[in-house]
């Protein structure tokens, strides 16, 4: 699941970075590139937890920790920090400071993609 959700993402993110115009297409592509990212993230959490490399406080126990990870990692991504669900190993901690780095960096590559594909979309409009 881990090498097909990661080869997807990667697979989309060419096709939204290689931009021609900026359309809803492009868009929607570039949305599902940040969910398949969360995605992955989560995947990468539970098999290490699995393998007992990670840690973390606040998960539910009567919860499917899976569902749980998918909610941590998309916290993480996005930055928001609820703190709910908290790192408690050290690479929990190292693994998630990557990805908030990840989402952020995401985030500012894609707008400005879109804004230069858009300004380029519209000078040779004119």
């Amino acid at each position: 699941m881990l090498i097909f959700v990661g080869i997807s993402a990667w697979i989309a993110g060419r096709h939204v970075f290689v931009l021609r115009r900026v359309d809803l297409n492009s868009l929607v592509g570039a949305f599902c590139v940040y969910l398949l990212i969360g995605f992955t993230w989560a995947i990468v959490f539970r098999l290490l937890q699995l393998l007992g490399l990670v840690s973390f406080s606040g998960l539910i126990a009567t919860e499917e920790p899976f569902s749980q990870l998918i909610y941590f990692s998309f916290v993480t991504l996005a930055s928001l920090g609820y703190g709910d669900i908290t790192p408690s190993s050290g690479l929990a901690r190292v693994l998630s400071y990557f990805e908030a780095l990840v989402g952020q960096f995401y985030l500012a590559v894609l707008v400005a993609c879109l804004v230069g594909a858009f300004v380029s979309q519209y000078r040779s409009s004119q």
